[in-house]
């Protein structure tokens, strides 16, 4: 079914380029953005997921597929890859203060304290984002939280 709306055609275009490039995993990732601003969460994941067969280590996806199963509340499914991350690139902080914002998610706070203060000792420095992180409501206010961001900065 032809469709005139433009986010409709760019996935078809970016389909047609693919074809011809299909370890292009800048295309998997802009196609499963445009399929998220439709509205259709498990078709992003679904491309996200062809080109991680296809390059299990691109970071790109692997960021890609984790952020959208933290949004769709998919924790442990997120951590996979977060994880995989991590692994991948230990000595970036980025991973670990998203492992940080889901161990908050679920309510496990020494884990989320420890993940933010390795993110941190890895020399994540974004400080407003991390006293307004809305993963981080249900610590912000616990001794642990608290000493470590005033202990860091």
């Amino acid at each position: 079914c032809l469709t005139s709306d433009p986010v409709n055609l760019e996935i078809a275009r970016l389909y047609r380029l693919l074809e011809h490039n299909p370890i292009d995993m800048k295309l998997y990732y802009n196609i499963s953005k445009l399929y998220v601003r439709t509205g259709s969460i498990d078709k992003a994941i679904d491309v996200c997921k062809k080109g991680y067969e296809l390059q299990p280590d691109n970071i790109l996806i692997l960021n890609n597929l984790a952020r959208l199963y933290a949004d769709e509340g998919k924790l442990e499914e997120s951590m996979i890859y977060f994880l995989k991350i991590k692994n991948i690139q230990p000595n970036k902080p980025d991973a670990y203060y998203n492992i940080a914002c889901i161990k908050a998610r679920q309510g496990k706070i020494d884990d989320a304290i420890s993940w933010l203060k390795a993110a941190i000792e890895r020399g994540f420095r974004d400080w407003y984002l991390i006293q307004h992180e809305r993963d981080f409501d249900n610590i912000r206010n616990t001794k642990y939280f608290k000493t470590l961001i005033t202990s860091e900065k």
